[in-house]
């Protein structure tokens, strides 16, 4: 009891906020993780994001950042080697910017996504403390934001089709005479048997989130950096526009309180209404019956 006492009074109580809920940014507000990012990177050098676009139902986000070529750790050389392996030995060419994936001669840029962290948010929320109050903001999102590699994909593309246009080449100027087939080794391999029922609801779930996520269209949006005017408008609103009030208002009776946070209960008013209602008929027949032993033993038993 001594030890409790003694925590009790080593944690004293410092301030207390009134707080305020605002819903303002219900729908919008989101929270990015960056669960692979050194804790060495501050806010100051955060990479400069290039464009950025979101699927808002499944809270997909998509991000372009720009990489920074006068680190230290930066090889341009295999910058440029990237480059060439993505845009292919004739990216000097005329060709149109939608196909290009980096700009210039070197990679300078990389790509982030999301993925869900939590698939119910609904218990977070984003608290601010201003003026000596405090504003919870409900959060309709929480993501992990990753790096991703497309351009890798797209380098594996160009070199196939590099192969591909050497070996039609070949094939024009080779002579035309049947070659040998030569026979390969291959393996096979068995697959555990399969209910048609299983394999009709993995693919139809499967298929069915697929189709889902695809046909969302992307929403293009706009980066702020986070001392902007444009961020601090934004994060006003996080702040409860709120009315004068009174904590007086909380001494009032219980039932009333409860009656001023939920409102009137249409189905409550019915049971009542149905049970005086059953009451009076049951005094109305009990006065009717002709004997008066029975009209005392059924008030004794109601």
């Amino acid at each position: 009891m001594s030890l409790l006492k003694e925590q009790e009074e080593d944690d004293p109580v410092v301030n207390e906020f009134p707080v305020f809920l605002s819903k303002k940014l219900e729908k919008q507000l989101y929270v990015f993780q960056f669960p692979l990012r050194s804790v060495a990177v501050t806010s100051s050098r955060t990479p400069k994001v290039i464009s950025a676009r979101i699927k808002p139902n499944e809270q997909d986000v998509e991000m372009e950042v720009e990489i920074p070529m006068n680190s230290a750790n930066y090889d341009r050389s295999k910058a440029e080697q990237m480059c060439v392996n993505v845009e292919g030995a004739d990216r000097n060419s005329n060709k149109p910017d939608t196909e290009r994936f980096f700009e210039g001669s070197v990679m300078n840029k990389t790509i982030y996504t999301s993925t869900q962290a939590l698939l119910d948010p609904g218990r977070y929320t984003v608290g601010l403390i201003t003026d000596g109050e405090l504003h919870l903001n409900p959060v309709h999102g929480i993501i992990h934001v990753k790096p991703a590699f497309p351009y890798l994909d797209k380098a594996d593309k160009t070199k196939k089709e590099h192969l591909d246009a050497i070996r039609d080449s070949g094939a024009d100027t080779a002579d035309s005479a049947e070659e040998e087939e030569v026979a390969e080794q291959v393996m096979v391999k068995f697959a555990r048997t399969e209910t048609e029922r299983s394999k009709t609801l993995r693919e139809k779930s499967f298929s069915s989130l697929q189709k889902k996520k695809a046909e969302e269209q992307w929403i293009s949006t706009e980066f702020y950096e986070k001392n902007s005017e444009e961020s601090q408008l934004e994060k006003n609103r996080m702040i409860c526009q709120k009315a004068t009030y009174n904590v007086a208002n909380l001494t009032q009776p219980k039932d009333q309180y409860i009656a001023g946070l939920f409102g009137p209960c249409p189905e409550a008013d019915l049971v009542q209404k149905q049970l005086a209602a059953s009451e009076s008929m049951s005094m109305a027949r009990i006065r009717s019956l002709p004997n008066i032993n029975d009209r005392v033993k059924n008030l004794l038993i109601n």
